[in-house]
């Protein structure tokens, strides 16, 4: 993206976490079923960070090195919270509750992380100093952001145990904001390559204009015959 379509697309973004939280907000007085397990809340959370994980997976086959295995492993990051936030005993398939819920998905999502880990070791180098540049970047301040969200999602979650009659909007709705800046994060993250392609462009423009010509050789006095 451009910086004009970038612009645009940040403030629909936070256009649309408005709206989310406010529509959610008037749909509980009618509806509480969102707000339950396999609601209209959870799905939502579950979509935005499917995205997610779509999105950096895709944008890790145009990459090499290093730069790769970051994608490999952020959307593997993403794909592993949608599995924990994503319960799918209640729909009582045997196979589906096998392969992802209990050891049978521990052991395989482990695995998974190992082989990836176990790849990019070579390169923890370049992968830290990626990260680091995320960290630095909007999408660090969304994916950090992102966590607190998270963390208060639980602390509410935590809170309300104790009591008989549970809520579970205020949580519900903590993790919706927490999953929509994840996915605000991953289309920054993965559309950061066409902004960085263009940036050396325009200084390698700008230094071969205010770049001295080259002095030419002094002229050698050639002895007389």
């Amino acid at each position: 993206m451009n910086r004009h379509a970038t612009t645009w697309f940040r403030f629909g973004m936070i256009a649309g976490c408005v709206a989310v939280s406010f529509l959610f907000s008037w749909r509980i007085k009618t509806d509480t079923s969102i707000a339950e397990e396999h609601g209209l809340m959870e799905n939502w959370q579950a979509i935005c960070l499917f995205v997610g994980v779509l999105a950096f997976w895709l944008e890790a086959r145009k990459r090499t090195a290093a730069a790769r295995y970051a994608l490999i492993l952020a959307g593997l990051g993403y794909f592993t919270m949608m599995l924990l936030e994503f319960d799918v005993r209640p729909f009582k398939i045997p196979w589906l509750t096998r392969v992802f819920s209990g050891p049978v998905r521990n052991a395989w999502l482990g695995a998974a992380w190992l082989y990836f880990l176990l790849k990019a070791v070579k390169q923890w180098r370049a992968l830290l100093n990626q990260g680091w540049a995320w960290l630095r970047s909007v999408a660090g301040i969304l994916l950090c952001l992102a966590g607190l969200f998270w963390i208060a999602g639980a602390a509410i979650e935590h809170v309300y145990s104790l009591f008989r009659d549970r809520n579970f909007f205020l949580e519900e709705l903590m993790e919706t904001n927490a999953a929509l800046l994840m996915l605000w994060g991953a289309v920054e993250i993965t559309t950061t390559r066409q902004r960085q392609r263009n940036v050396p462009t325009l200084r390698s423009s700008v230094s071969a204009v205010t770049k001295s010509p080259p002095t030419p050789p002094r002229s050698q006095n050639l002895p007389a015959d």
